[in-house]
């Protein structure tokens, strides 16, 4: 587990104000053409265990309470070996998918939205999740008061925030620090392509391992599309050493490519499953040494008809 953050993030709420007055919320396009390589959760990559590696786990969308709409129905009993991994590891990162709020008013113009109470938070800290990236087409659901609730929320609950802004986050493990950057890809923090490369190349730091967050893809869609493989590699060669990526609601092979991985979908985690293309899920597992990501692999997952995710396997390894 991480011990504290060393860069906190920085983001003013009236600039905050400014980009969601006019906000859009479309979310990255693409097309399900398969384009990666490998088979989803079966892809992985068995290495000899550093002594020295920074454990990471990733994972997909959490929303432990899809209010307003569904108001009253509660998920996120992660329990059991995904615990168990979460809190042996150096650091846990999950996609929040909600405002974090108990009074923010519904921002205008919003036809739907997600919201989750700031005791669901509960859930997320006694799995072991800590850090949470908030760069995703809901966390303006509920204006600037939403987000100044969200971050407070996450803030008492001692979960890192990454985002909603562009300033990258640093985390002191027991093996060094990890830089960890959200992209913005949809809504009024959304940046283009060559920003994206420009942002991940003033944050990479010489032996400093950086993780990116990128919310992409269109939703639904069975495979990443061809522009955002293009976009990863771009990524990659700026100076990203392990590539989350979340938006299409569906789970994605991972590539290698060089010495980085990239996870391209992670999927849905704790959510209230809709289909069995959603329900198939995996924990995103890597190692860090130095600046190299070693034994990339995703085990394979379910989440349950009550929105709670399991792993497939008693003793799931790379």
């Amino acid at each position: 587990m991480f011990t504290r953050p060393l860069l906190e993030l920085a983001a003013p709420l009236a600039t905050i104000g400014l980009l969601i007055a006019g906000c859009s919320s479309s979310v990255g396009t693409g097309d399900d053409s398969p384009s990666a390589p490998g088979g989803g959760k079966e892809a992985s990559e068995p290495a000899v265990v550093e002594s020295d590696a920074t454990e990471v786990h990733l994972i997909g969308d959490w929303l432990p309470n899809p209010g307003p709409f569904y108001e009253g129905t509660r998920y996120g009993q992660v329990t059991g070996p995904i615990t168990q991994r979460f809190l042996e590891d150096d650091l846990t990162i999950a996609n929040l998918e909600c405002p974090v709020t108990d009074e923010a008013p519904l921002r205008d113009g919003v036809d739907f939205a997600v919201r989750c109470r700031s005791d669901d938070l509960d859930q997320m800290v006694a799995a072991g999740v800590d850090a949470a990236v908030l760069t995703n087409d809901h966390i303006t659901d509920f204006g600037p008061a939403g987000i100044e609730d969200t971050l407070r929320a996450l803030a008492e609950a001692d979960i890192v925030a990454v985002g909603p802004g562009v300033d990258p986050v640093t985390l002191e493990t027991v093996n060094g620090p990890v830089d960890i950057l959200a992209i913005p890809r949809s809504g009024p923090f959304r940046v283009s392509d060559a920003e994206a490369v420009t942002m991940i190349g003033d944050a990479a730091r010489n032996g400093i391992p950086l993780i990116v967050g990128v919310h992409w893809g269109r939703d639904g869609a069975r495979a990443a599309d061809p522009a955002d493989n293009e976009l990863a590699e771009r990524l990659v060669a700026a100076g990203a050493d392990v590539i989350m990526g979340h938006g299409a609601g569906v789970l994605h092979a991972f590539r290698r490519v060089d010495d980085a991985a990239v996870f391209m979908g992670l999927g849905r985690f704790v959510w209230p499953v809709l289909d069995d293309l959603e329900a198939d899920t995996a924990v995103a597992s890597v190692s860090l040494v130095d600046e190299t990501a070693t034994r990339p692999c995703l085990l394979a997952a379910t989440i349950s008809p009550s929105g709670d995710p399991a792993f497939d396997h008693r003793d799931p390894s790379c």
